[in-house]
């Protein structure tokens, strides 16, 4: 026999091991990063831990601790909050302006 012989050695190139050790270090990154994005775009929950840990009142006591009271309507006339009288005119309806009816003054404000 010769030594020059074409027998596979099996001894692993110096590069080989690195790069699977590269590929499942990889694999664990895009594996943890998918987990964090389905945990952010997740919904959290409407009712906090909190509300779900307060005991609750009974039924018929009437108090409901807080508990928002409605809103009272407000006007919409003259914005004091007092209804439109029944004998003033209905609102308007919106419309666009085409053009600039305010004066504009070229330079400084004024001080005040």
């Amino acid at each position: 026999m010769t030594s020059n012989s074409t027998e596979a050695t099996t001894e692993p190139r110096a590069g080989t091991s690195a790069f699977w050790r590269l590929i499942a270090v990889l694999n664990i990154v895009t594996i943890a990063w998918v987990i964090y994005v389905v945990w952010q775009i997740s919904p959290d929950p409407v009712v906090n831990e909190f509300v779900t840990r307060r005991p609750s009142s009974p039924p018929g006591s009437g108090a409901v601790s807080g508990a928002v009271p409605p809103a009272a309507p407000q006007g919409m006339s003259d914005g004091t909050g007092s209804p439109p009288s029944p004998g003033s005119p209905p609102l308007a309806p919106l419309k666009m302006e085409t053009e600039l009816t305010t004066k504009v003054v070229d330079g400084p404000a004024a001080p005040k």
